[in-house]
């Protein structure tokens, strides 16, 4: 729920915007429902393993 919401406020309130989520969880940040078209490998940090999601600007 918090992810779904925070994808809704992003696509409403920042249209224009290129949005960015570190996660250790991938399903997470599909959950947003933002249109993510690069995702990074795996980058250890601190010992998790995140991954970067980005969007071209929302529209």
């Amino acid at each position: 729920a918090l992810y779904g919401a925070l994808g809704s406020t992003l696509k409403t309130r920042f249209k224009g915007w290129r949005v960015a989520i570190i996660t250790t969880d991938s399903d997470l940040a599909r959950t947003s429902g933002l249109p993510f078209n690069n995702t990074s490998a795996p980058i250890p940090h601190g010992g998790l393993k995140v991954r970067l999601h980005q969007t071209k600007a929302l529209s």
